[in-house]
């Protein structure tokens, strides 16, 4: 398979991994509270474009520094609570 152009939409990928002292559940229920996730995500605003923020919903990440913005468009493919957000 080729590599991926980082010049094209979707092309990249970014991850992290932090532990979370808390039940799963609420971490889990937190974490898909898609429209407050600017509160704990730093210069970032989330808002649901369609559906209602479960499988098949398009959500948009702006995160803006000053001139510099940042546009992330994502689908939710797959909701398993409270283990796993696709």
């Amino acid at each position: 398979m080729p590599e991926p152009d980082p010049a094209q939409p979707g092309a990249g990928e970014v991850t992290a991994s932090v532990v979370v002292r808390a039940p799963t559940e609420k971490v889990y229920a937190a974490f898909t509270a898609w429209e407050r996730q600017g509160d704990w995500i730093p210069l970032t605003r989330v808002r649901i474009v369609s559906g209602d923020g479960g499988e098949g919903s398009l959500l948009e990440a702006v995160t803006a520094l000053g001139p510099a913005i940042l546009r992330d468009e994502m689908r939710v493919d797959r909701l398993d609570p409270p283990y796993e957000v696709r």
